[in-house]
């Protein structure tokens, strides 16, 4: 009897150390995501295995390898990065999701950016939405998806929603995928109401700038382009009804649903050229005031203040650009000559971050979630699509910045510009860096000029930036 036992605990020792061999081999492999819990009842979550540990809590070393990223160090700062590599998914330039929106699931597996033709390309300019899966190292491409369109990438449920234009701009239908089932797979949402679209000529100039959904996933916010008119409200994905806000003849644009209400968006008010080639310029209200931000809701709409601090004489009416909601709806913030951010139930809650108390010029700003650090780009240098850009990392607390990038070389001089077709190739290609906090603030993503001419996909972790400006 003793004998057997023995032989029992010996047997045990051994599968107990052979486990243990195992699952130190696997120490550097990427696990499988946790589950998400789906709200749109149309689409269930894929079941898996809940124990297991997302692919974000690698060490970055390991989630960016030398498979897929190249890492680069910032000979000023030493600030740490993870460039996308020319040539992954079949494309020698990556760029991320516009400013706005966000380029990577929260479980840090799936990354959305474009992937595009090298900017000299000759040929006709071609660029398809991307995923990238972390886990599997596989890239999908998304050839409907366009840069002119953003897509709206859920971070919670895993799932990117997005709409697609016809050649003919007679037509247009919205689609899903849902990283977690099958990334490669499309699934056919809604088309645009056609009572929406004129019978004649190439209507739609414009579905949207960018998506936003409401708090169920079940309606987008769309800030349409219909000939000469400016057409924007709900589009139901799963019915196809339409619940128009409004219509107006000036260009409202770059709309973005409330992320926390749905019965209100921020718009833009900016300048456009009519189809006649009428100029529109930017009308001032009554009182002066500049109105480039707008908080819509169905049936009305009302300028936000903007920056007031600027020169008077410059900026009579104040300024803003490049304006976003914070994560809690609260509040606005947007770029002059600084990242300024108000709260819109009391406009007196009003500050602005620039080189007066820590941080530089900023063109494109983005806020983390607890509004304790400021990504940004800054293009003060030269102010032209294409010119050379720093990226940077503000700390409100501590009021110190670090270059993320201290300086992206241009991709065209200030006379290589000045070329009509240059300066065509450029205005499609868009490549500012649009950095924004993704992963609940783990990362900063933005797109990187290169000395070879390319743009990249740059990721960098948070935590150096942290300890870099304490």
């Amino acid at each position: 009897m003793f004998t057997d036992r023995m032989k029992t605990l010996r047997l045990l020792v051994c599968a107990a150390l052979a486990v243990s061999v195992a699952a130190c081999g696997k120490r550097n492999e990427i696990a499988p995501a946790a589950p998400k819990p789906s709200t749109n009842p149309s689409n269930p979550s894929n079941p898996s295995n809940p124990t297991d540990p997302d692919p974000g809590s690698a060490e970055p070393t390991v989630l960016f390898g030398d498979d897929l990223f190249e890492e680069y160090r910032d000979a000023s700062s030493g600030v740490v990065s993870y460039l996308l590599k020319s040539g992954i998914g079949g494309w020698e330039c990556s760029q991320s999701n516009y400013f706005n929106s966000r380029s990577m699931t929260n479980d840090g597996r799936f990354i959305f950016y474009f992937g595009a033709k090298n900017i000299f390309d000759k040929n006709t300019f071609t660029r398809h939405g991307m995923i990238l899966d972390l886990k599997t190292r596989k890239t999908y491409k998304i050839p409907n998806c366009g840069f002119f369109c953003c897509p709206y990438v859920d971070p919670v449920e895993d799932k990117i929603y997005y709409g697609y234009v016809y050649s003919n701009k007679t037509r247009a239908s919205f689609y899903r995928r849902d990283l977690l089932d099958d990334p490669a797979k499309d699934i056919k949402l809604v088309d645009l109401p056609s009572r929406l679209i004129p019978t004649s000529g190439n209507p739609i100039k414009r579905l949207a700038n960018h998506l936003t959904l409401t708090q169920d996933k079940t309606k987008v916010f769309l800030d349409m382009r219909i000939n000469d008119e400016f057409v924007f409200g709900l589009l139901d994905l799963y019915t196809g009804a339409w619940d128009e806000w409004g219509r107006e003849e000036v260009n409202f644009t770059h709309g973005e649903l409330n992320p926390v209400r749905d019965d209100i968006a921020l718009m833009a008010i900016d300048s456009h050229t009519k189809m006649d080639g009428t100029k529109v310029e930017i009308a001032y209200d009554p009182d002066g005031t500049y109105p480039r931000l707008q908080l819509v809701q169905r049936g009305s709409h009302q300028t936000l203040l903007p920056d007031m601090t600027r020169d008077k004489n410059e900026y009579p009416g104040g300024y803003a650009s490049h304006e976003r909601w914070d994560e809690t709806g609260e509040y606005v913030y947007w770029c002059s000559g600084g990242a300024c951010i108000r709260n819109i139930n009391n406009w007196n809650d009003f500050k602005k971050y620039d080189s007066t108390n820590g941080a530089s010029w900023a063109s494109h700003s983005f806020f983390s979630i607890n509004k304790e650090y400021i990504a940004y780009d800054d293009q003060s240098l030269d102010f032209y699509r294409g010119c050379r850009w720093k990226v940077a990392f503000y700390n409100i607390k501590t009021r110190k910045m670090v270059y993320i990038h201290t300086l992206l070389p241009a991709l065209v001089s200030k006379t290589e510009i000045q070329d009509a077709t240059t300066a065509n190739q450029m205005a499609t290609l868009h490549p500012d860096p649009h950095p924004q906090f993704v992963c609940n603030d783990k990362y900063i993503i933005c797109t990187a000029q290169r000395p070879d001419k390319t743009i990249r996909l740059s990721i960098t972790p948070v935590d150096q930036l942290i300890e870099l400006t304490k």
